[in-house]
C-alpha cells in the first residue's frame, strides 16, 4: 500500500470527524478516483473500519448541512488534469 496515498485517505477521514464530531459511515468513492487508487493499491473494501463503495457521486448527495452528513465522497475533478483527490460531505 501506498503510504502517501495511505496518508491522504487517513486525512480525509480525520477531517471527516474533525469537522463532524464522528466517522463516516461510507466512503463513497467515485470510479475514476478508485482507479487511481487501485493502480497505487490504495483501495479496500474497509478503510479504518468504514465501508468503502465504489460508485458515480451524484452532485445532489453533496451538502454543507453539517446535521444531514453521513458519508464521505472521494473524487476527481473532470476539469483537474492533475488526478487530485478531493474529498466532499455526502448526505447519503
Amino acid at each position: 500500500m501506498n503510504d502517501r496515498t495511505q496518508a491522504v485517505l487517513s486525512q480525509m477521514v480525520e477531517q471527516f470527524k474533525a469537522r463532524h464530531q464522528h466517522p463516516p459511515e461510507k466512503i463513497v468513492v467515485a470510479p475514476l478516483a478508485c482507479l487511481a487508487l487501485a493502480i497505487k493499491q490504495s483501495v479496500a473494501p474497509l478503510w479504518q473500519g468504514i465501508r468503502v463503495e465504489c460508485r458515480k457521486i451524484q452532485e445532489t448527495e453533496a451538502t454543507k448541512e453539517r446535521s444531514a452528513v453521513k458519508s464521505l465522497g472521494i473524487f476527481i475533478l473532470p476539469e483537474d488534469r492533475s488526478g487530485r483527490l478531493v474529498a466532499c460531505d455526502l448526505k447519503t
